[in-house]
């Protein structure tokens, strides 16, 4: 009778232990959840600031803008808008190659997976870029077998 007890008493604490383990893990990942929610949060300010400052062409915000893209969203392509409007309104040359990228991006990196349309809008990009001496652009067009037109 005391072993069937102490038998249930070992299985109460093992099966005690997974749930607190569950629910320990459960609290760390909410845990990165939040912190990197308080960080876009506390970034939300600066993103609208550095928006509005690519909207009117300034590099520099570009840059970090696209920084901020990558390291903290979960859909980073959604930087596409900002990358057609610095390459299209004021031909700065990453930006060309940045349309191709995210654009790629939205198609899971497969060029092939691409629609007509889209994939001659990434080709004119890359185009674009090579035409300013942009190396990525250019390696980008013999990556993918594509002459580049002067």
């Amino acid at each position: 009778m005391n072993k069937i007890k102490i038998h249930i008493q070992k299985q109460s604490f093992i099966v005690s232990l997974i749930i607190f383990g569950v629910v320990f893990s459960n609290c760390s990942e909410d845990k990165k959840q939040i912190e990197n929610n308080q960080t876009l949060y506390k970034l939300h300010d600066s993103i609208s600031i550095l928006k509005d400052k690519v909207i009117k062409g300034d590099t520099l915000a570009y840059i970090n803008l696209r920084t901020i893209f990558q390291s903290y969203y979960d859909y980073p392509q959604e930087f596409y808008l900002y990358s057609i409007i610095m390459a299209n309104d004021y031909h700065y040359p990453p930006a060309y190659f940045d349309v191709h990228h995210y654009l790629l991006g939205i198609y899971e990196g497969d060029f092939n997976k691409m629609d007509k349309e889209s994939r001659e809008l990434s080709i004119l990009h890359l185009k674009r870029g090579a035409k300013l001496n942009y190396e990525p652009c250019k390696t980008e067009l013999k990556k993918l077998n594509i002459k580049q037109t002067n």
